[in-house]
């Protein structure tokens, strides 16, 4: 197997670096939401524009290592969209734009988030096929004896 070679100058962050912002950003987003809830202040709400912006940034920066432009990054915002973007983001290797062509740490990334959408895919169908398959069981609710 042949190496690609890339010609340009990338900057930005590679994947791992991407995916550990990501769960980093998730980690610090979780504690301080768990931190907050309940409250009635701003905290709650600065803490979920934080880590939107914070989520931005750093596919932006993922967006210039791959090659492709940093107003890509607004497709987040477009659903199915955001799907290909975030596959894009995790599994593109450096300079991908030049190449058009995944290297072999970015063909098993996607092997495995594939299999990972097609079983949630297959635990979502039965998960809704269980919730029917009981509420059939069980028959109809009674109405409130008053």
């Amino acid at each position: 197997m042949q190496e690609i070679l890339v010609r340009g100058s990338y900057g930005g962050i590679g994947r791992l670096a991407y995916f550990l912002g990501l769960f980093g950003a998730m980690i610090v987003w979780v504690a301080v939401g768990l931190l907050t809830t309940g409250q009635t202040s701003v905290l709650p709400l600065v803490n979920n524009i934080g880590a939107a912006v914070v989520a931005l940034l750093l596919l932006t920066y993922r967006l210039r290592n791959i090659g492709m432009s940093d107003w890509w990054a607004f497709l987040t915002f477009v659903p199915i969209a955001n799907i290909w973007l975030g596959f894009m983001a995790l599994t593109a290797p450096k300079g991908y734009v030049e190449t058009r062509r995944l290297d072999r740490a970015g063909r098993v990334l996607t092997y495995v988030l594939l299999a990972l959408f097609g079983i949630g895919w297959v635990l979502f169908i039965l998960a809704i096929g269980v919730y029917f398959f009981i509420s059939c069981a069980c028959g109809p609710t009674p109405p409130d004896a008053r």
